[in-house]
């Protein structure tokens, strides 16, 4: 399954969420940004959802393109550029992987057994998902 959703990657991440302890007892909460992103994703990825849940061994590829800086526009000439800045591509993909979870991609992203991240600058920003069902078998 392909999925491209044609807008700018968040730029909160699921390791932004807080923790606050309140006399004997500790709670976590997602600020404004971790919320933003969660509310994105869940809205762009509900019309994708699959009836069923894969099974089994998934892979996962996963493209982050954020727009230009404004720097790097003529010397990318409409190319896309590896983006070695924050946030960190393993922070990136959690949150999307919670959604994907929530909404009924899978059962569990354990199953994801092969992950391929990457992150660039782009003249098209957008999030490319490819998540398909692997062979049992390793060959």
């Amino acid at each position: 399954m392909k999925i491209t959703l044609n807008i700018p990657p968040p730029k909160g991440t699921a390791q932004q969420q807080k923790t606050v302890a309140r006399g004997r007892f500790i709670s976590k909460y997602d600020p404004p940004n971790v919320k933003k992103m969660k509310r994105i994703f869940t809205s762009e990825l509900i019309p994708h959802t699959p009836e069923e849940p894969l099974e089994g061994a998934l892979s996962l590829e996963v493209l982050f393109a954020y727009p230009y800086r404004k720097a790097d526009i003529k010397k990318a000439q409409g190319r896309d550029m590896w983006k070695d800045r924050q946030p960190d591509c393993d922070n990136l993909v959690k949150g999307l992987n919670d959604i994907m979870e929530k909404l009924g991609f899978y059962s569990n992203d354990g199953q994801i057994a092969s992950l391929s991240i990457e992150k660039v600058w782009s003249a098209e920003p957008r999030i490319e998902i490819n998540l398909e069902e692997m062979e049992p078998y390793v060959e």
